[in-house]
């Protein structure tokens, strides 16, 4: 199952973020998106060109369950895809642990 906080915002839509939604949604376990295009984020984000999203981490106690759904999303998702643990104070704008999911900006789409 796949839900959205609130305040996440998907003012547009690209075939990167489609795909993402789609492959998430299959998982057999609860996924709560945090961010999509939305929030504040690093300069030149993913995020901003819908290549990106963010997955709550906090409902899992060790950061080997974390890294563990981290294993099963990029398996979900492909080898154009990246999927990174990022930890509160990774950056200015990272309040807590989540995974940040990601279209490698390398690869070509579709």
């Amino acid at each position: 199952m796949l839900t959205c906080l609130e305040s996440v915002r998907f003012p547009f839509f690209t075939g990167p973020l489609a795909y993402m939604l789609d492959r998430l949604e299959a998982l057999p376990e609860e996924l709560v998106i945090t961010s999509a295009i939305d929030s504040e984020h690093v300069r030149n984000s993913a995020h901003y060109l819908g290549r990106a999203l963010d997955i709550r981490v906090h409902d899992l106690n060790a950061r080997a369950e974390q890294l563990a759904r981290g294993d099963r999303i990029l398996a979900a998702l492909g080898d154009k895809f990246e999927v990174t643990l990022e930890e509160p104070g990774a950056n200015r704008f990272t309040t807590g642990a989540h995974l940040h999911v990601q279209l490698l900006p390398a690869a070509s789409w579709p």
